[in-house]
Formats: structure tokens, sequence, C-alpha cells
């Protein structure tokens, strides 16, 4: 496989003068995360400090093992973080202690708290937990459970393990970039995005959902194919397939689209890799996840999803505070379907200020999702246009990325009807939002602005009409 080599001049290096600068900045935000992260850990639940250090322990201690020259961004994203998390719980015990710090006003229906109640050693009290939750199972949480030692009796106690997962999405964005564009400049720049998107954080990267896991898996998978570290990236995606089968299900043409032309250049060996060596070291780190974490209950699950991997319509139908703009697509003819759910899918979420302050206490993940990540995407999507549509060259597979988060979105919006699920491509979103943001020409991001800005005036009239 040949490795891409960079197209479009990178700007001049930065004189020691600016990068010692740079340097000193990085330590102060780093010492503030973690300045914060222990503040929010002693206010809420000291003794959740082992844990905290212990999955920071592992975390790094994997990243040394197999990247070390990673090892200075991922503690770093790590400590960003956890310090983000600190906060979220704070303010999520302060307005709803009976949740502990996991997400509401939903209650004990929330996901993060249903995983937690599977992880955890013991359940606080007076915490809102699902019915007969030790009935249940998931490998999402005996993957968490068997690599955790220290007791879990609060939500704080696991939460960090996923600044672990957050932090190794954005490292390896980074790593993903440079190896595509031999660009320093752009590949920080995918780093920085990635580090504070709060759309991450809200669906796996500060509350235990498994979609930023997911997403981490999707990018380490793919920085390993590119490096030809073989077992890792089969690992990554057997992991895929154990966590979530049905999002590796929808993964699995990207990694087609950006990986099969390259097999035209490739000699017979590396043919018996792909096709014999790959499907096989697949085939069997699945089995052997499947039985370390129980077949027949797994397989339980497994068989009350549909072949597509949506949930079943009719229970959303029934629903009368289901989203009907996206049921509405649904009733349309394939072929419009398919383009609209994935446009649908791409714009989500949508501005809405009522939703944001719909509960009768604050609520900080409604106001991110409803009103600061709307807002967010103008820049975010305008930029994105104009990565989809310049003409800088920054890579010799810039097209083929392109196409792949397109056709994700379109395979998300008529595969799934979760609409947190885009969390997964948003890696590959990044790396098109930085050729963007960095690289397009001016005229390419006047149209990103455009286009993006029409659609934010469109939000604001239906939010305000």
């Amino acid at each position: 496989m040949k490795m891409d080599y960079q197209i479009a001049k990178t700007p001049p290096p930065s004189s020691n003068r600016t990068i010692r600068s740079a340097l000193r900045t990085r330590d102060i935000v780093w010492w503030i995360a973690l300045t914060v992260t222990l503040l929010g850990i002693f206010v809420i639940n000291p003794t959740s400090i082992a844990n905290f250090l212990y999955y920071l322990f592992i975390w790094s201690a994997f990243i040394f093992v197999f990247h070390r020259d990673q090892i200075g961004d991922f503690i770093f994203a790590f400590l960003i973080n956890a310090a983000f998390t600190s906060i979220f719980i704070m303010v999520q015990v302060s307005v709803y202690p009976e949740t502990f710090g996991t997400t509401s006003p939903l209650g004990a229906w929330t996901d993060d708290s249903y995983f937690y109640s599977l992880v955890a050693d013991a359940i606080p009290p007076a915490m809102e937990i699902r019915d007969y939750y030790y009935l249940y199972s998931h490998p999402f949480a005996e993957i968490i459970k068997f690599l955790s030692i220290f007791p879990i009796k609060h939500p704080m106690d696991v939460i960090f393990f996923q600044s672990g997962i957050a932090a190794s999405l954005t490292t390896f964005v980074k790593v993903f970039t440079f190896q595509r564009t031999r660009d320093d400049a752009l590949s920080n720049v995918a780093f920085v995005f990635a580090a504070i998107c709060p759309f991450l954080m809200m669906n796996g990267g500060v509350i235990l959902l498994r979609d930023t896991f997911s997403a981490a898996l999707l990018i380490y998978s793919l920085t390993c194919i590119s490096a030809k570290r073989w077992p890792l990236a089969v690992i990554a995606f057997a992991l895929q397939l154990v966590v979530r089968p049905g999002t590796a299900a929808i993964l699995l043409p990207l990694y087609f689209i950006l990986y099969f032309p390259n097999l035209r250049n490739i000699n017979g060996r590396t043919v018996v890799l792909y096709f014999v060596g790959l499907p096989l070291l697949a085939a069997v780190a699945t089995w052997a996840g499947f039985q370390f974490l129980d077949i027949v209950q797994y397989q339980d699950q497994i068989d009350s999803v549909q072949i597509t991997g949506r949930e079943l319509f009719s229970e959303l139908t029934d629903n009368p505070s289901a989203n009907q703009i996206l049921l509405s697509i649904q009733d349309m003819g394939f072929l419009i379907r398919f383009i609209l759910s994935g446009v649908y899918i791409f714009l989500y979420p949508f501005l809405s200020p009522d939703s944001a302050f719909a509960s009768n206490q604050f609520d900080l993940r409604s106001v991110l999702l409803s009103l600061v990540i709307p807002i967010q995407a103008l820049w975010l999507n305008a930029w994105f246009v104009a990565g989809v549509i310049t003409r800088v060259r920054v890579s010799s597979q810039q097209t083929r990325i392109v196409a792949a988060v397109l056709v994700a979105f379109l395979l998300i919006g008529t595969y799934s009807l979760q609409t947190r699920h885009k969390t997964i491509i948003y890696p590959l979103y990044y790396f098109v939002v930085a050729v963007g943001f960095a690289r397009a020409k001016p005229a390419d991001r006047k149209i990103g602005y455009l286009a993006s800005g029409a659609f934010m005036a469109a939000q604001v009239v239906i939010a305000f009409r």
C-alpha cells in the first residue's frame, strides 16, 4: 500500500519563539485541566481519585506500549476530556442529585445510568435505576468490568474510562490526518476540533455511552491499517462487532472505499493477507470475544434487532414525542428517503431553544445539544462544505475520504433511527472540516458560509416563529 504524500504546500515552519509559546500554553492548559478534574472528583466523590488515576494509567500504558510517539498528545487529550467530565458531573449533581451525575431528566431510562448499573459493584441507594437491571448484561459493560480493578460504587468511579476513549479518538484523528497529508498544522487543527467537540462529549466522551467508543475504534483501525499494523486493526474491528454489530456493518463499506483501490498495486502475498488472513483473524477474534462475553446472552440481544439495524419502526410511530421530520422522511420512496435521511443526519442537531430549556430545571446536555452545538455547526458545516468542494489537494486520498463520509451519512440515515449514531463518522468528518478551515481557498469558505448560514437562518425562523 502506498503512503500518501503531501501535495499542497505546507506553510513555513513557526519560529522557535512561537513554538516555545505554544508549548507553554499547552503546559498551562494541562495543569488547569488536571486541577479542574481533581477539584470535581473531591467535590462529588473523593474516593473516585483512585479510579481516575487507574484509568489514566492503563490507557496511557496501552498508548506507550503500542504508539509511544503519541503519548504526549494522548495524556493531554485525556486531561482535557476529564476536566469537561468533572464540570458536567458537578453541574448534573447540583441540579439532579438523584442521578449522581448521570444524565437526566429521563431518570432511570437514560442509557448511561443503565450501563452504570451493569458495571457497578454497588448502586447508591437513592439513585434512579431501571427495574431488574441485574438480569441484563452487555458487552460494553463487560469490557469495562474486565479492565477495572477498583470498586465501582458511584458513577464517577467509572466515567473516566470514557476519557481514555475520547483521548484515543482525538489522538488518532491527528495521526490519521498526518498519515494522509504529512501536514503538522492540519493535523493539529483536526486534533483541537476533536478534543473540544461537545457533540462527541455528549455522546460518549463525558457520558457512559458506546457511540464515541465506536468512533474511536473506527479511526484507530484506519490508522493501524495505514501503518500496516494488521493485528491491532483486526482487534479494533472485532471490538466493533462485539460492542455494536449494527454499527460495524454500516462502517464496513467505508473500509472498501478507502482501501480497495490500493489492491491494484499489491502482490499475491498481500492479496492472501487481505482476503484470507484478515477475515480469518477477525473471525477468531470475534469468536473469542463472544466466548468471553457469554455468547448466549449476546445472541439474545442480536435477535431482538431487525436485520437492517433499526429499532422497530412501529414503536417510533406510536410515540407522540418521536421526531416527526425524520418519521415523515421514512414514508417517502426509497431513493428520496435514502438521500434526505442522510442530509437529515448530517444537519442534526437542530436549533431549538424550547427543547434546550424544556425541563423544569437546567439540563446541561439539552442546552448543548439543542443550542450550543447547532450554533457551533454554523462554522463546522461551513468548513465541511469548503473541504468537500475545494480543489486544493492535501492528500491523494482526499476524494475517497470525502466519499466515505458522505456514504456514511447516507447509510446511518437509512439504517439507523438513532440520530446520535452520526457520532461514529465524526473522526473523518473532522478531517474534511480541518481541510476546509486550514487549506481551502477563501472563495470555497465563502460558499460554505453561505450554505451553512442559509440553513441557520431557516432554523432561526422555524425556532422563533
